[in-house]
C-alpha cells in the first residue's frame, strides 16, 4: 500500500484547480499507480487528451470531448499513442483521491483507491491452444472509465472474448450434448470443451490441464 498512501500525499500536496508542474519523482508515480490497475503504458507526459464524439456508425461527429479535466498529464501506451481509457482512468482516480481528502479523511481516499486498483485489472488472457491462441476478455461496457472487468468466477458470455493479435471476436457456441466450442469470427479458430464447463476460470483449469 505504500505506492497508494504516496499517492494520495501527493493529491494532497498540489491544488489541482490551478497550473502544476510535478517532478521527475511525481510523474513517475502516476505512471506506477496506472500500471497497477493493469494499464500497459509507455510513459506519462504533460497535456490534455481530447476525444472525438461519434456517431451510431462510428463516423465522427466534429465534436470533441476532454478526457482529462482535472490531471494535467497524460497516458502513453507501449505503441506510443495517446492512451484515453489509461489517461481517463487516472483522471477519474484523481478526481477521487481529491474527493476524499477534501472531507479530511486520508485513509478512506486510500482504501477507495485500492478498490477501483483492483477493480481495473483486466481479466488475465486465457490460453486456448498449444500454439498459444489467447482468449482476452470483451472490453468492459460501462460508462466512464472506472469499469467492472470480467473476472474467472464469471460465466461464459455468449460472446466470449476477443482472440488476440487476431482481435476477431470468439463466440460460444453449444455443438453437441456433451460439448461446446469457441469460435473466432475473424481468422475460423476452433477449440472444444465439455458442456460442463460454465466460467472462465473452469476454462482457464481445462485447457492449462490440456496442455500438460
Amino acid at each position: 500500500m505504500n505506492v497508494q498512501r504516496s499517492f494520495v500525499e501527493l493529491v494532497s500536496s498540489h491544488d489541482w484547480s490551478k497550473p502544476i508542474t510535478l517532478t521527475e519523482e511525481e510523474i513517475e508515480l502516476l505512471g506506477c499507480i496506472v500500471e497497477l490497475a493493469g494499464f500497459e503504458i509507455k510513459g506519462i507526459v504533460p497535456g490534455k487528451l481530447h476525444g472525438n464524439y461519434r456517431d451510431q456508425g462510428g463516423d465522427d461527429t466534429g465534436e470533441r470531448f476532454l478526457v482529462n479535466h482535472t490531471c494535467p498529464y497524460k497516458v502513453i501506451g507501449t505503441n506510443g499513442l495517446d492512451f484515453y481509457n489509461a489517461t481517463g482512468w487516472l483522471d477519474c482516480i484523481l478526481n477521487m483521491v481529491i474527493a476524499n481528502i477534501a472531507t479530511e479523511n486520508k485513509a478512506l481516499a486510500i482504501e477507495n483507491l485500492q478498490k477501483e486498483i483492483t477493480r481495473s485489472i483486466p481479466l488475465p488472457a486465457i490460453p486456448l491452444t498449444i500454439q498459444n491462441d489467447l482468449l482476452n476478455e470483451f472490453p468492459p461496457t460501462n460508462h466512464g472509465y472506472l469499469k467492472d472487468h470480467t473476472r474467472d468466477h464469471h460465466p461464459l458470455s455468449d460472446i466470449a472474448g476477443i482472440h488476440d493479435i487476431c482481435n476477431g471476436s470468439i463466440d460460444l457456441k453449444q455443438t453437441s450434448m456433451t460439448h461446446s466450442a469457441l469460435f473466432c469470427r475473424a481468422c475460423g479458430l476452433r477449440v472444444v470443451f465439455p458442456n460442463t464447463i460454465k466460467t472462465y476460470g473452469d476454462l482457464r483449469l481445462h485447457f492449462a490441464d490440456a496442455r500438460v
